[in-house]
């Protein structure tokens, strides 16, 4: 999918067969655009950071870009 904020091309993958990444994480959200991804033990979780996807960096410096703020527990101290 193409995520509406950053124009990236977003995608959830199911890894629950292990067959995407050898390890304990069950899905994942992967930036195509900028070749990230992220891990996650539920696809709820994995379909919200298709939507926000604040943990790729470079979709983070986009968001902060067209003045879309997210923040990190770094951020708040």
């Amino acid at each position: 999918m193409k995520n509406r904020i950053t124009g990236s091309q977003i995608a959830v993958v199911d890894n629950r067969s292990k067959t995407f990444m050898d390890d304990d994480q069950k899905w994942y959200t992967v930036c195509d655009t900028h070749s990230t991804l992220v891990g996650h033990d539920t696809r709820k979780l994995a379909e919200y950071h298709a939507v926000v996807p604040e943990w790729c960096e470079y979709c983070t410096a986009i968001m902060y870009e067209n003045g879309y703020f997210t923040y990190t527990p770094a951020d708040i101290g």
